[in-house]
């Protein structure tokens, strides 16, 4: 497999969870995985391929150019529409590639699991982040 392909114009929140308000420190995507910078506490493009880009804190779910506001899903059991295909039962994680998403089977030797959530169905995203700081074998 490979990284889903999101469609930001189709991505949207199921259960009515409004997210949180964040400043973003690069432009992002709706439908893409940001982490908290701890030099500057603004969102970044996460990535598994370090330890500090690995800790996913949510969802893109309005889009922003960098050094400006916006909203990500970082609740537990919030569900989310990514606008792409999933599998359901698939456990998602971050991507090696920055502010993607994976199916945990495409992590390889080295990367950093920070699993997003596991799809409910072929379109929804059951979210439960759990950033594990543990690599991949």
């Amino acid at each position: 497999m490979a990284d889903l392909v999101i469609t930001a114009t189709d991505v949207e929140v199921e259960n009515n969870n409004a997210g949180t308000f964040v400043r973003f420190g690069a432009a992002v995507t709706q439908g893409q995985v940001v982490y908290r910078s701890t030099a500057d506490n603004k969102y970044y493009l996460a990535d598994c391929d370090a330890s500090a880009t690995a800790r996913a804190a949510g969802i893109v779910i309005s889009n922003a150019d960098a050094d400006n506001y916006g909203y990500i899903l970082s609740g537990t059991n919030a569900k989310i529409n990514l606008g792409a295909t999933l599998s359901q039962g698939e456990v998602y994680v971050v991507s090696d590639t920055a502010g993607n998403i994976m199916p945990i089977t495409d992590l390889t030797s080295g990367q950093y699991i920070t699993i997003l959530g596991i799809a409910e169905s072929t379109s929804l995203l059951r979210l439960r982040p759990y950033d594990s700081q543990i690599t991949h074998a």
